[in-house]
Formats: structure tokens, sequence, C-alpha cells
């Protein structure tokens, strides 16, 4: 094959410059012939690559091979025969949360909280179908990919039958298997996950493409229907649970004699009781107020402007955080309390190595006292537009047959997009606490922080179970942490593709393009510095267009730096920082992929246009 031939050219050319870490141009004539048009030297980390051999590469490689084969076996509890698909973005979004090689704590965590159970009991409670046992998270190489199959079959309302079902799954993964830049664009593109204004797109594609009855169609139209007009009802009874959550969170907090292991385990638990999963109801709550107003647009009820001045008019926790540091800066809001409400973010909410703002509170936390009239903006002008044309909107949702009273509407609107970000904001403290119980466990061990994200959270909690003595466990931890440190080094050397479809995906792949998702109408052409390069995370940043790897919550603090633009490597259009970057009118281009993403963090300039859904370097 060409690319068995193209293989064979690079190996040629590794041995006559002595180097394998190349950047190489090449054509492909349509005789199969193979042109090498440029070759340039990669600067790589010596001390990632460094005493690891090629074998152990392609060992770890056959490995995740032998873990794919043995998952595409049909699982009882989920209709269909199609084979599964695995990605890094659909659905929980691992790349763009842990990132694509997290550490063994963080990835341990993410799954404990949401990836095992969570997400499934969420979906069955919401009126989908229940897939319960199946986890929605694999590792391929070290590196999180979601369970595709898994997680379609979860977005199927309860009330279709399992024939119709797999039907659905079937045709649903192969739309996805033909179009693999849709990987994180699934909710939006793939497959219909609520009713919407739109449906007839849905509609129609499933009659032309997957030969599916009216009957069926009607079916699966009525079930998403059900579960949307439900979603009206429960979004102040998911925010009960999170007060919940903040009430046992004090009360452990005044607990001062409560052992540092034991407050780690009342801590986790809480969170994923009385965090993750409200706060997994209030998402998808979230992703349909956002779909039903996007629709909206799109059959053109609303304006693109009636949509961005109600989103500019929400009030999310990134709201709060920049008055408040506002308040703070002008001697209206007591700076301790400042730290002690907005002290536990950290920029990786999962990593153990990421320092919380407290540590550094006059880089993350200081305000900009500019702030104030963005405020002002915000209020008074930018809620204009969605004021006069938000009475068509409601008529819409009334022909749809969804509620459609103005006061009841509005009031789900803004509290399931103010309420996820808010469960988010709650239950990251929780889990900021809980990392650094693990700190504290691993320093009475002489561990420090690099060395305990080796460890599992099972790890860690077995321990209130165990009658081992310090020095044993102390060994036996230090075993851990060395192997896994090097089983770490070997993931971060092998890649994958976004979207894994078969064992070919680990010899080679085509890192295809994204497509982003564009947030705002402004132009705006600046400075750009890319945040995930080694020393760039203490330098002015305000008038920048700022670059980071993933739209984690823990980078609201760039909101209050004054940057002038944002790009993500991962990201979806419903994602944390696209609705941030809504919310405070900021140009963004959300989830550009890791092949854009290289090419612009290499710029000085850029111009970035969403209106014209276009990202240019200028120098």
């Amino acid at each position: 094959t060409p690319f068995e031939d193209l293989i064979l050219a690079i190996q040629e050319i590794e041995e006559l410059l002595g180097h394998n870490a190349l950047d190489i141009e090449f054509a492909i004539a349509s005789n199969h012939t193979i042109h090498i048009l440029q070759v340039r030297p990669i600067v790589v980390k010596e001390s990632i690559i460094k005493h690891i051999s090629n074998n152990t590469y392609e060992t770890m490689m056959d490995d995740g091979k032998q873990h794919l084969n043995r998952l595409f076996e049909s699982l009882p509890h989920i209709p269909g025969n199609a084979a599964p698909l695995y990605g890094n973005m659909p659905d929980w979004n691992p790349a763009e949360i842990i990132g694509t090689s997290p550490s063994r704590l963080a990835s341990s965590i993410y799954r404990y909280l949401i990836m095992d159970t969570t997400w499934a009991i969420q979906r069955a409670q919401y009126g989908y179908r229940d897939v319960s046992p199946s986890q929605l998270l694999v590792d391929f190489a070290g590196q999180p990919y979601v369970d595709v199959r898994a997680s379609f079959a979860s977005f199927i309302p309860a009330t279709v039958p399992d024939e119709l079902a797999g039907r659905c799954i079937n045709f649903y993964l192969s739309w996805l298997r033909e179009r693999p830049e849709l990987h994180d664009k699934v909710e939006f593109s793939v497959l219909p996950t609520c009713y919407r204004a739109n449906f007839r797109k849905w509609r129609e594609r499933l009659k032309t493409y997957g030969a599916f009855t009216d009957d069926d169609i009607e079916h699966l139209e009525q079930g998403l229907k059900a579960i949307t007009s439900a979603a009206f009802k429960r979004v102040d009874g998911d925010l009960e649970s999170i007060k919940i959550l903040q009430d046992r969170y004090e009360k452990l907090k005044r607990h001062e004699s409560t052992s540092d292991l034991d407050r780690l385990y009342f801590l986790i638990s809480d969170c994923r009781r009385f965090g993750t999963l409200p706060f997994a109801h209030l998402a998808r709550s979230g992703f349909v107020a956002i779909t039903l107003l996007k629709d909206a647009v799109d059959v053109g009820v609303i304006t693109p402007e009636a949509l961005e001045h109600f989103l500019a008019s929400i009030k999310t926790v990134s709201h709060h955080f920049n008055h408040a540091a506002w308040e703070g800066a002008e001697g209206k809001k007591d700076w301790n309390e400042f730290l002690v409400e907005y002290g536990h973010l950290r920029p990786g909410t999962y990593d153990i190595t990421s320092p919380q703002y407290a540590d550094d509170p006059d880089y993350f936390l200081r305000p900009v006292v500019e702030l104030k009239k963005n405020f002002v903006n915000n209020e008074n002008t930018r809620n204009s537009r969605w004021e006069i044309e938000k009475k068509a909107f409601f008529r819409s949702l009334d022909k749809l047959g969804l509620p459609s009273d103005p006061i009841v509407g509005e009031s789900f609107l803004r509290t399931a997009i103010e309420g996820r970000e808010y469960a988010k904001f709650a239950f990251s403290k929780s889990l900021s606490t809980a990392l650094e119980c693990v700190a504290k466990i691993g320093s009475s061990l002489d561990f420090e922080r690099k060395d305990m994200e080796n460890l599992s959270i099972q790890d860690l909690l077995s321990l209130r179970d165990t009658s081992y003595n310090v020095e044993d466990i102390r060994k036996d931890f230090a075993q851990k942490v060395s192997y896994q440190n090097h089983l770490r080094k070997i993931s971060t050397g092998c890649k994958l593709p976004p979207l894994i479809c078969g064992t070919s995906d680990f010899d080679y792949f085509t890192l295809g393009s994204s497509i982003p998702n564009f947030i705002g109408s402004s132009q705006i052409r600046a400075e750009c510095v890319d945040l995930s390069s080694d020393g760039n995370n203490q330098i002015d940043i305000s008038g920048k267009i700022v670059l980071i790897p993933q739209a984690d919550p823990g980078y609201d603090w760039l909101f209050s730096k004054q940057i002038s633009g944002l790009v993500t490597m991962y990201g979806g259009a419903n994602s944390h920082m696209a609705i941030r970057s809504a919310e405070f009118g900021l140009p963004a281009a959300i989830g550009i992929g890791q092949q854009k993403y290289q090419k612009y963090a290499q710029a000085k300039i850029l111009e970035l246009s969403p209106a014209q859904c276009s990202i240019k370097i200028i120098r």
C-alpha cells in the first residue's frame, strides 16, 4: 500500500540523517509514487525518550491492540452489532478534562467520580436507556478514550424498544466512522439527544440514509420530546443536592480531628454522590437549554445577536468571580474571604501538581479594576436583542409541544446554564481539597506531589483497611510510583488518533483537521502565547490571544487577565470555556484540534475572526 511504501521511505530518511524525530512533508502520486517534499527536525524533550527503546513503545502499542480486540465483542445489555469506536472527546471529553496522557491519580479519580458508574446512572434517571454496568472510560497505551458504543446506547430514550435501539446505535456509529472529524461534535452532528426546532434534519437523515420508517422515527422523536420536556422540571432539585454537598463539606471542615485519610474518603465519596451526579444532570439540562437556543437561531426564530446577548447576560461563577475580585481590589470585599471562596480552583482540576489559586494569589486572583466597566456593559446593553425576540422563541417551543411559558422557560434556560457551572465549581472544591489530602498523606510518607500523581485513588483509600506499618506502605508505594512513572513516560511517546476505529490505528493514522467552535462576532488581531509551553504560565498575557490545550474550568483565572482572545486544542460547542467566552463576549475558537494547535502555537501574531470562522497567522 502507499502507506507501507511511505513508512519504508521514512525509515530510509531516518537512517540517512541519524535522527528519528522528523517533520516530513510528502505527496503520493496517482501511481502511488512517494515524493518527499521537505524534512525538518523536531525538537523533543530528551528526558521523555531517554533510555526507552523502540521495542518498549511497540510492546505498549501491541498491548493496546490486544485490548481493543477483546473489546470488540458484543455486549448483551447494549443493542446492535456494530463494531465499537473509541474517542478522546465524545461524551465527557477526557482529553479536555484530564488530558491525553493523564497521571494515574487524575485518571482514577475521573473514573471514580464520573466514568465508572455516575454517567450511566444519570442517563437512566434522566429518561435514557440504562446501560449499566458499562464503564465509559477505556485506556489504550495509557491514554483515555470513551467507549462511543456505550455512549450512543445511553442516549437512546428508555421507551425505544431493543430492536429499534440497536438499529439506531448501528447507524450512529457508522455515521461517525465515515466522518471522524465530527468526533468532538457528536451531539450536534451525529445523533439527536433531545428534541429541538430543527429535528427535521435528523428525521430526513434517518429516513434517507438509515432506511428508518416513519413509525421508527416517530417512536424516537416522542421519546426525546418526553426527555426534553422533563428537563424543564428537574433543575431546582439537582441544585438542592449541590447544597447538600456544600453543607457536608463545611461540617467536615469544622471537624478538625478527622485524619487526612478519612477526610479524603469522605470528600471523594460525597463528591461522587452529591456533586458529580447532580452536576451530570445539570450539565445535561444545560446542554438541552443551549441546543434549544442554537436551533432557534438555525431555523431563523431568533437572530444570532439575540443568542449572543442572552448568553452575555448569564451570570455564571466566572462572572461572580471577577466581580468579587474587583470588590476585593476596591476594598469592598475582605481579601481573605475572597481567597477562601475561590482559592481552591486550579488550572488542572484533577492534577495534584497543578497549583491552587491560593498558592499564588497575586498571579491568579489579583483583580483588574477595569472589570467594573465590563460588568456595566454586560448588564445594561447586551440583553436588549434577546428581550425583543424572546417571545418568538417561546412561541416556537409551544409549536414543538415543549413547555413554553415565558417565565418558566426563561428560568429554566438561565438556571440550567448557570447551575451547571455552579455545580462544577462546588464539586471542584471537594475535589481540590481531596487532592490536598493526598499531598499531605504523601508528605507523611516522604513522597512529593509528583510522586503521588503516580498512585491511584484506590491505592490510597485501601490504606483505611490495611494493617501494614508505615515502612511497608512506603516500600509498596515506592514500587508503584516507579512503575507508573515509567509507564507514563512510555505512554507520552505513543501517538494515537482522536478516534480509534480499528487496530490499524495503532500503526498509522491521518490526523485530520478538527472543525473549531467559534464564539463571538468581533475580530481581533494580537500577539499570542501558548500556555502549554514551559515557562509561559507566569508571563503577562493581558491583551494577548491565549492558547491552552484543555478547556478546563481551572483556567477561569484567564478571564480576569484582560486577554483579547482564546484558542483551545480540545473542547466542544457546549464546553465550559465556550460558555465562559460567550458570557464575556470574548472572541474564541474552542476545540481546534492537535494539528491546528501545533501550527498556531508557533505564531507570534494571530488574527481571530469568529464571524468569518477563521484564524490567520499574521506573523
